[in-house]
């Protein structure tokens, strides 16, 4: 199967297959599963990308049984009609963030974008279990709240692999919730996930690259934490680097004040 030409997916780890957006570095994540069905979660971003992601699970000759979201940010619910209409999930919050945020979500993916190919999505549904709905390997979901709430992140136990969302990121500094000015949220999160992160023989964030150093990952996020709480920058950190991220800090220190 790896010597298929593909337009943007590559093999993670077995099962697993992955791309990354050239906006933000957003990763959109294929499992396989048995009978050639596949679940795709955060597909991303812009319309030739995702038509891309149809084109290479049809190469593949894999069918797309169903996708999930790890939450309701419009970058992480996108959908095209290329794409088969099959069931979607998300935590409870999520499904409810993306009913009622599609028409602002569109306005957020600005211009060049044709919205008929977004209206025609399947919606996303709320999991009423722990786990994803579907015939392939366990996909279990993580309910965070960090980052926004009903944030999830998705542990695949057969192969180690956790899908973090917009946690765990090399390009990305913790991003908190609306409401969680003091990150207590963003902390209750972490360490939720931390079992996972230990076990995981691979982190997959949803912005930025895939990692067999996940403790080392969370350790990042908590000493970012730790300085905002003491309002001294975090010297050993490449991300505050990046403008975005020095904004984000600057951001961060307001709100406290």
């Amino acid at each position: 199967m790896s010597g298929v030409p593909l337009r943007r997916l590559h093999p993670l780890s077995g099962g697993i297959w992955i791309a990354t957006s050239r906006r933000w570095r957003t990763t959109s994540t294929v499992v396989l599963g048995p009978n050639r069905e596949a679940l795709l979660v955060d597909p991303a971003w812009t319309p030739d990308e995702l038509e891309g992601l149809a084109a290479d699970l049809a190469a593949l000759r894999v069918d797309l049984v169903a996708a999930a979201s790890t939450h309701g940010h419009y970058d992480h619910v996108l959908w095209h009609r290329a794409l088969a209409e099959v069931p979607r999930w998300g935590s409870a919050a999520t499904a409810s963030q993306a009913r009622r945020g599609w028409p602002a979500m569109l306005a957020e993916l600005g211009p060049g974008y044709p919205l008929s190919l977004y209206a025609e999505r399947p919606p996303v549904g709320a999991l009423t279990q722990d786990v994803v709905p579907w015939r392939g390997p366990e996909v279990r979901a993580i309910v965070t709240d960090a980052h926004q709430a009903g944030h999830t992140s998705y542990w695949i136990p057969r192969e180690r692999v956790l899908l973090a969302g917009d946690l765990l990121s090399d390009v990305e500094v913790p991003l908190l919730a609306d409401g969680d000015v003091a990150g207590r949220a963003y902390r209750d999160g972490l360490a939720r996930l931390a079992p996972f992160v230990r076990r995981a023989r691979l982190v997959v964030p949803g912005h930025g690259s895939p990692t067999a150093a996940g403790t080392t990952r969370l350790g990042q996020d908590l000493r970012w934490l730790d300085a905002i709480d003491s309002g001294t920058p975090p010297t050993d950190d490449p991300r505050t680097a990046e403008p975005d991220n020095r904004a984000e800090w600057d951001r961060q220190l307001a709100l406290r004040s």
